[in-house]
């Protein structure tokens, strides 16, 4: 090898290391839960709440014979979402928050595969949160199981052609706030799903505010607080919910 390809070799090397250090810093630099987040990371009497590879928020009364498989939000930390999950938990619903690695669910769409081999005393809805949804909608796409009962959007879509669910044999609900950042994106994209999607707008609400992670950056500011949009959405996912369950 001269001395030519060598340098050039050797910069190839400094540039994807540059880049690579460059993505791993982007993705520290991400959302932290707020402190009312972490007041529903612990057990109550009426949830269970078990954090280890996933989260877990187990009701300890009666519990749907369908649980909840949720991925959460690019660059949100899963305990963001504790308010809402829990809430659902409270209507009775089990449901497993995974984990994704550098907080991406990018890096492992397939998460659910593993909860459905591991659990199979039960069905599943799946659902997400933005990013979390778009790569629930891609499993969804690319890994079709009748033991999927149901898919819940909040706040996201398929992402393209590539991923249309416009066929898909599977009931699907999209909730989104009138005020969210990518509304046009959102609105464009129903293309993509189902015909018979059951489609909820949350008057006021934004992109944000489906967890409890504080101000995002590009997001429009609410007409509504955190509390009541997050009233307005667990009241459409149990409507959609219960419909499967019931």
């Amino acid at each position: 090898m001269n001395k030519v390809l060598k340098r050039l070799l050797i910069i190839v090397i400094i540039g994807l290391m540059i880049l690579g250090s460059g993505f791993y810093i982007w993705t520290l630099i991400g959302y932290s839960p707020m402190s009312s987040a972490l007041d529903d990371m612990i057990s109550n009497s009426e949830v269970k709440v078990l954090s280890g590879k996933n989260i877990v928020f187990f009701p300890t009364g009666e519990v749907k014979p369908v649980g909840i498989i949720f991925y959460p939000g690019g660059k949100v930390a899963p305990e963001a979402y504790a308010p809402m999950l829990m809430k659902l938990a409270k209507n009775g619903y089990e449901v497993i928050e995974v984990k994704m690695p550098m907080n991406l669910a990018v890096f492992d769409m397939n998460a659910a595969s593993k909860i459905l081999k591991d659990r199979t005393d039960k069905d599943w809805i799946i659902a997400g949160h933005s990013l979390g949804g778009a790569m629930a909608a891609s499993y969804v796409k690319h890994y079709p199981s009748s033991r999927l009962k149901g898919l819940l959007l909040w706040a996201s879509y398929p992402s393209g052609e590539k991923y249309s669910l416009r066929d898909a044999q599977i009931p699907v609900a999209s909730i989104y706030g009138s005020k969210d950042m990518g509304i046009d994106k959102l609105l464009e994209n129903k293309v993509f799903l189902p015909e018979n999607t059951k489609y909820y707008e949350v008057e006021g609400g934004n992109h944000a505010q489906f967890g409890d992670y504080g101000p995002q950056k590009g997001d429009s500011i609410p007409d509504i607080d955190r509390d009541t949009q997050q009233e307005l959405i667990l009241k459409s996912s149990l409507e959609f919910l219960n419909q499967i369950t019931e």
